[in-house]
């Protein structure tokens, strides 16, 4: 393992003002993206360390938990506790898309991802015992992944293939294939 620094750090003025939650490269690697505290989603050249984009108050204020660019990186995939996860255009940095599922505000941390055709969006919060999924296009809520015994702390969308695997508080990690 060798360490290497390519471009330094960010200047001080364009940092979050409250920690960075969750970071994510776009898939070709030029950019990356913050979800802070801070309640803001900030882009950044990734091989300049240079913000070239910012959404504030991304999630109503609340902060924003996690982040995933979209393979063509038009796209941001976030996630925030106001308990709803939403799609970007990056370029105009306006919602496209809002998927919710939590009934309430959460103290939790929400996740979301896309699925590797990206046709979906996975969805849970801290509490739940399921991984909500959604249909990308029409926001509208087609399966819960239910089967653990407690709460779903995390959960992956393979790259390669239409499947999911969730990890929860007990300790056990299930692999979801489709169809679900």
């Amino acid at each position: 393992y060798q360490r290497r620094v390519h471009g330094g750090c960010a200047q001080p003025s364009e940092n979050h003002v409250a920690p960075a939650n969750h970071i994510g490269f776009s898939i070709d690697g030029k950019f990356l993206g913050t979800a802070g505290s801070d309640g803001v989603i900030k882009i950044w050249d990734a091989s300049l360390m240079r913000m070239v984009g910012s959404i504030p108050a991304a999630h109503n204020g609340q902060e924003v938990t996690s982040i995933q660019f979209s393979k063509n990186s038009k796209y941001i995939l976030s996630s925030g506790k106001d308990g709803q996860a939403r799609i970007w255009d990056m370029t105009a940095a306006r919602t496209v898309k809002v998927f919710g599922v939590v009934t309430q505000k959460t103290v939790a941390r929400m996740h979301a991802a896309f699925s590797a055709d990206e046709q979906s969006v996975g969805m849970l919060d801290e509490f739940s015992m399921v991984v909500n999924i959604h249909d990308t296009h029409s926001a509208a809520l087609t399966q819960k992944l239910a089967g653990h015994g407690a709460p779903v702390r995390s959960f992956a969308s393979s790259p390669a293939e239409h499947s999911i695997a969730s990890a929860c508080d007990d300790g056990k990690l299930r692999l979801w294939a489709p169809p679900f």
